[in-house]
């Protein structure tokens, strides 16, 4: 993916089936996307490579889905998609409708780190994540 200062959504898009959520319960959906190494990638002869050291890595950001907290009825009803997150290289960004923005090194290999359903009020004994 090419990455931009204006920002660029992720493609393909993240979707997951989410299942054994108490219908009326809150819950809130968060990404995490990190950077893998400190490594630079470039692409040559049909295939990605490490091409020396990059910058050190960027601090994983948590990115809340923006239905923001339903019951979980809501998030059961369909499959739950990311499409709205994009990706930028602009650390500067502060423009507050930006909120969805993760930060990415060009040349930098990224990877989901984990998916993550934050509970609200009690605990739920067991919550599946499909993709």
């Amino acid at each position: 993916m090419v990455v931009t200062k204006t920002g660029r959504k992720m493609f393909p898009k993240l979707e997951y089936v989410i299942e054994g959520l108490r219908t009326s319960q809150a819950y809130g959906l968060v990404l995490q996307i990190e950077q893998v190494d400190d490594n630079r990638y470039k692409f040559s002869g049909g295939e990605w490579s490490a091409a020396g050291r990059g910058e050190t890595g960027s601090v994983a950001k948590n990115v809340m889905h923006h239905d923001g907290v339903m019951p979980g009825a809501h998030w059961m009803r369909q499959p739950v998609n990311f499409e709205r997150v994009k990706i930028t290289n602009n650390p500067n960004d502060t423009n507050p409708s930006h909120v969805s923005s993760i930060l990415m090194e060009v040349g930098s290999r990224n990877e989901k780190k984990s998916d993550k359903v934050a509970v609200l009020d009690s605990l739920v004994p067991s919550i599946v994540i499909n993709r």
